[in-house]
């Protein structure tokens, strides 16, 4: 048997991204946001392809909290500059995500940043509001530092 790497087509990673993606963001001190693009997978070979097609990125695992779940990987990125070009790749072909992913790159180039780590310069409702689609409410509360019920009524969504 030999190892055979494919170069991911941008199909293929669209369809990963609207099953098994996200873009979120974590506060980063009190007023920076950093930019995270997951995907996630039981099965690390694909998300090593995903890797070794686009690039960049880096994985973390997650152990499995009962016995019949199983340990769940993800590939993530953070530098605003990766999101943009991964971005880029799938946002002609993706299906369920495809309006979230067009606000979320409007918001991402209407911003400035801090250019040695790729985080957002300031927190801005505005730009949570686009991803209020395809992050988890929770998160976005966390980053508000609000309870998650009352983000609907802090981003007037």
């Amino acid at each position: 048997m030999f190892d055979l790497h494919l170069v991911l087509s941008s199909e293929y990673l669209a369809g990963l991204f609207d099953s098994e993606g996200s873009i979120g963001a974590k506060r980063t001190g009190k007023s920076g946001l950093t930019l995270v693009l997951t995907i996630s997978n039981t099965y690390l070979p694909v998300l090593q392809e995903v890797k070794d097609t686009v690039g960049y990125g880096y994985f973390i695992s997650k152990k499995a909290r009962t016995v019949k779940q199983k340990t769940c990987f993800e590939w993530r990125t953070r530098n605003h500059h990766n999101v943009l070009d991964f971005i880029g790749r799938i946002k002609r072909h993706a299906r369920i995500k495809r309006k979230a992913i067009a606000e979320v790159e409007a918001s991402i180039r209407e911003h400035r940043y801090s250019e040695n780590n790729g985080s957002l310069g300031y927190i801005d409702h505005e730009i949570l509001t686009a991803f209020h689609e395809i992050m988890p409410l929770r998160e976005i509360g966390k980053m508000l530092g609000v309870h998650h019920k009352s983000v609907w009524r802090r981003l007037a969504i």
